[in-house]
């Protein structure tokens, strides 16, 4: 082999190592942060209000004080407990990086359906962050009934399955 193939041989392996290394360090100092960061989604604070309404519904653990069949359809004698957890569970401070604010107190409505409870919160939020801002108007959840109904002279219970 002559010397100029040799030259050709070692030209072409330089620009390839090369390359490989410039590729390298270009991607590392892309994500090292000196790239444009993109803001937090606000999907957090609907996930997490979201997974609060939900959590307030399965905590639910009596039994329960006797519930009369027509407030049973309508979910009526659950709304207040539900209130009470969500009050405890839902703290919005915790979003640091985000202005949030509730407006209004919640609004629940309750469906017990045969095999689940729904429930639609009517709750408006508003987050804001730097220049960006989105409202939240409600947020839903489906809880799966773990619970056997009983009827009794005194009314309806709730026991756990």
């Amino acid at each position: 082999m002559n010397k100029k193939g040799q030259l050709t041989i070692f030209l072409i392996l330089g620009i390839v190592v090369f390359t490989i290394f410039s590729l390298f360090f270009y991607t590392k100092a892309a994500t090292s942060g000196l790239a444009v960061k993109l803001p937090p989604s606000f999907s957090e604070v609907d996930i997490y209000v979201t997974s609060c309404l939900k959590e307030s519904v399965e905590n639910i653990t009596s039994p329960l004080e006797p519930i009369d069949e027509l407030a049973l359809d309508i979910g009526l004698d659950l709304i207040d407990p539900i209130k009470l957890k969500l009050s405890s569970c839902l703290d919005l401070s915790i979003f640091e990086n985000y202005d949030v604010s509730g407006i209004n107190n919640p609004e629940l409505n309750i469906e017990i359906n045969e095999k689940d409870i729904s429930v639609f919160m009517y709750y408006k939020i508003i987050v804001t962050y730097k220049d960006l801002t989105k409202e939240f108007d409600s947020f839903y959840a489906t809880v799966p009934i773990t619970k056997v109904l009983y009827s009794t002279e005194t009314g309806l219970h709730f026991f756990g399955a």
